[in-house]
């Protein structure tokens, strides 16, 4: 297998950081609460349930081919996760 080098880390696009900007001046209130931890846990919350809704597990037992690539993917990545 081949070493692939790691990814350049991603830094958000100029609009985004307007967007930021925007809210923390004119609009602080709203910004506090999507900035916030609560937020952003009841966000994660929603997303785990979303995707518990609309997606199928793969077990590996079952599906070890796939399990396959994505291990080697995950080894070319240099990514230490489950």
């Amino acid at each position: 297998m081949n070493a692939v080098a790691p990814a350049p880390r991603l830094k958000p696009l100029d609009y985004q950081l307007a967007i930021v900007e925007y809210l923390r001046s004119e609009e602080p209130g709203v910004w506090e609460w999507f900035s916030s931890n609560r937020f952003r846990e009841k966000h994660a919350e929603q997303v785990r349930l979303d995707i518990l809704k609309a997606t199928y597990r793969l077990e590996r037992e079952g599906h070890g081919d796939l399990y396959a690539i994505a291990d080697e993917v995950r080894g070319a990545l240099g990514l230490e996760i489950p």
